[in-house]
């Protein structure tokens, strides 16, 4: 009994801790419209998302593209990025990175998802780019930075 015990306490002990969810604010959002057949800086409303990993269990993590893993230095994982109000779908849901602090807290995740990569501190800065390929004859899509701050809402 007691050998179980023990063994229950360190798989406890040892398995990797989902990071925590945060409310990511963007302060202000930039870039380029296409207007007329030339890019025109213009400035781009600003939204609130909530960034939140994904467990493997959930049925939108099947949409992860690698399997998730750790080494000394990072690990992946899976996160979903959707606005304040929504609901999470499988297009929400993306690969990122997580760079751990003394190899244990989430200090930083870099998220590569196609066309609007973002990095965020889970407690800090927040970054998110809009860079979408789509071109037709004298359309191009707008491109856009937007910069912000993210606050920790639930461990």
């Amino acid at each position: 009994m007691r050998t179980m015990a023990t063994l229950l306490a360190t798989a406890v002990l040892t398995m990797p801790t989902l990071a925590a969810t945060s409310l990511c604010v963007e302060d202000a959002a930039t870039g380029f419209n296409w207007e007329n057949g030339k890019w025109v800086q213009s400035n781009f409303f600003t939204a609130s998302y909530i960034i939140r990993p994904i467990a493997e269990s959930e049925t939108i993590g099947r949409y992860c593209r690698e399997a998730i893993a750790e080494s000394s230095d990072k690990r992946q994982a899976c996160y979903a990025r959707y606005e304040v109000g929504e609901t999470p779908g499988s297009s929400d849901v993306t690969q990122c990175t997580e760079f751990p602090l003394n190899g244990t807290e989430t200090n930083f995740v870099r998220c590569d998802k196609a066309y609007a990569p973002y990095n965020f501190e889970p407690s800090g800065e927040f970054t998110l780019t809009r860079i979408n390929a789509l071109r037709a004859d004298d359309y191009r899509d707008s491109l856009a930075i937007a910069v912000g701050k993210c606050s920790v809402v639930a461990p």
